[in-house]
């Protein structure tokens, strides 16, 4: 995605939607409703499955591919 092909609008909404799909996925707040009730349902194994893995991985992803791929969209 290079700054020729994409308007900085373009790029600044790609960002957003980035953000709002790995902050579900953190979640971070208003998004976190899911996980309350997730770690209560699950057992052990998937609850520490769920904490120490997968909550991680969104994280990687908001640093890793919107701050990177996104860096003036991010400016906003």
């Amino acid at each position: 995605l290079s700054p020729v092909c994409l308007g900085s609008l373009r790029r600044a909404a790609i960002a957003l939607m980035f953000t709002v799909a790995l902050g579900i996925k953190v979640p971070v707040f208003p998004f976190h409703l899911w996980l309350p009730e997730v770690h209560s349902e699950t057992d052990t194994c998937g609850s520490v499955l769920l904490a120490g893995v997968l909550l991680k991985v969104g994280s990687y992803g908001l640093m890793r591919f919107t701050l990177t791929l996104f860096p003036v969209g991010c400016s906003y």
